[in-house]
């Protein structure tokens, strides 16, 4: 196996570990110019919702161990720390702003991640998939009356569909538009609202699409918040800056691991630790079924169009399963 590949399937575990993400090596398959018709669509038309798109990602990280400070969201609301049997004994982390009670368990094991494939390696193949189209997330708002203080929107998400266009810098050109791509994803929507500016997400549930190279799955992620500076665009859409994080179920983590040719040493090495990282969503049991996982990210502004609701979206149900609706997602 060529390094290159081998690194963007350990980006894929990455991903689907931590939830939006891609990447792409030598045979990814380039967007199709027939999906940039939705831009089209939307710049004649007027159905198109102001939204954004994402243009950069990186993982919320563990910024210091021994401090015990990270990037991320409190998805729980609770403060715990190793005595607390409701997160299974795992202490949440404190924002690098000071604010505790941060669940980010995906966070300490990057590193190991890391340590097989390189981060540098992630990084690259991160921007490198949101550059030529293959990572392709859109957003959108709804009910918005006031973008500094709202008490009531509606945030979508989904799998987008186009062909972005970048300027001469390799960015996104601002306030394209981009239809929604339903045979990769189910649309995901959430209750949001804005206050100061800031947009916070959640809580509910989000389907993701991970497509690279031969590993071609959706993600469930659950008990999704987040947190976004938001800032209208110039002529419609939204730039947002900030985090979005939910809880990964450890059964979708050990049905994916298996898919993805990326190294029996690899998968045993995750599938043994994830369990006993697992935070969220305890049973009767006392055993936490989900890791507290975040994305940091940027968006830029857009324009996106309604999905079409016969266009056959998979089943939300299908979300962990790699071998769902495989042949419809043209990944």
């Amino acid at each position: 196996m060529r390094p290159r590949r081998r690194t963007a399937r350990a980006c894929a575990l990455a991903l689907g570990c931590a939830s939006i993400a891609g990447c792409y090596g030598e045979d990814a398959a380039t967007p199709s110019a027939s999906a940039a018709d939705a831009a089209t669509e939307g710049a004649l038309g007027s159905t198109a919702k102001p939204g954004s798109v994402i243009t950069t990602a990186t993982f919320a990280r563990v910024v210091d161990d021994k401090r015990g400070i990270a990037d991320g969201l409190d998805l729980d609301g609770r403060v715990s720390g190793k005595d607390d049997a409701a997160s299974c004994h795992q202490q949440d982390f404190t924002a690098p702003d000071g604010t505790p009670g941060i669940d980010n368990q995906f966070g300490t094991l990057l590193p190991i991640i890391e340590g097989f494939v390189g981060s540098e390696n992630i990084g690259q193949l991160l921007a490198a998939a949101i550059a030529n189209g293959q990572l392709l997330i859109v957003m959108s708002l709804e009910g918005v009356d006031d973008p500094v203080n709202d008490p009531e929107v509606t945030f979508h998400l989904a799998a987008g569909r186009g062909a972005p266009l970048l300027d001469t810098s390799g960015a996104y050109i601002p306030e394209q538009t981009f239809g929604i791509d339903l045979f990769a994803a189910p649309e995901s929507t959430l209750p949001a609202h804005i206050t100061d500016g800031t947009l916070f997400v959640g809580p509910g549930d989000a389907v993701l699409p991970v497509r690279v190279l031969d590993a071609n799955f959706n993600l469930s992620l659950h008990g999704v918040r987040g947190r976004a500076k938001l800032t209208p665009g110039a002529t419609g859409g939204f730039a947002l800056s900030g985090l979005l994080a939910g809880g990964l179920r450890v059964d979708d983590f050990k049905t994916i691991m298996p898919a993805l040719n990326v190294g029996q040493e690899l998968i045993k090495t995750a599938i043994g630790l994830i369990g006993v990282t697992a935070d969220l969503a305890q049973d009767e049991h006392g055993t936490c079924l989900e890791v507290s996982a975040g994305l940091q990210f940027e968006a830029t502004p857009a324009f996106v169009l309604p999905a079409d609701p016969d266009a056959g979206a998979p089943d939300a149900g299908d979300a962990g399963d790699p071998d769902a609706d495989a042949s419809t997602t043209g990944g």
